[in-house]
């Protein structure tokens, strides 16, 4: 029977044994940092909406720029915490896909202090996705 083979801890990413004795492992493998994060992505998930229905809040620029810096931090964290195996452990495929989706953001928000003045655009690089 499928249900009887199943094992459930196959699905669970256990962290790398070196980033889980360090203590900067601890902290980004901690449930309570994993659920911040998850709260992070939600809550960029409902400002996105709430951005198409108001689109003439002014600060909606520093809004997604907050939540850039808090991907882009969380980011560079996982890659430190988990090094080489970043590019090679299981989770290669979503740390690819992130470093992707935060790289396309950093490259449109650079790109807007060299728009010039006066000249407005009807998409950025984060429209592609």
């Amino acid at each position: 029977d499928a249900i009887d083979d199943f094992d459930l801890e196959e699905l669970v990413h256990r962290p790398p044994e070196a980033a889980n004795n360090s203590p900067l492992g601890k902290i980004f493998f901690n449930p309570w940092f994993q659920g911040g994060t998850a709260l992070v992505i939600l809550s960029n998930s409902v400002v996105i909406g709430f951005e198409t229905d108001t689109p003439e809040f002014t600060h909606w620029d520093l809004v997604e720029d907050i939540f850039l810096l808090a991907f882009t931090m969380e980011l560079v964290f996982r890659c430190v915490v988990l090094g080489r195996e970043f590019f090679t452990g299981p989770e290669m495929p979503w740390n690819i896909f992130d470093l992707l989706v935060v790289s396309l953001g950093l490259i449109d928000c650079i790109s807007s202090f060299f728009m010039v003045e006066g000249i407005h655009s009807s998409g950025n690089v984060a429209t592609v996705f």
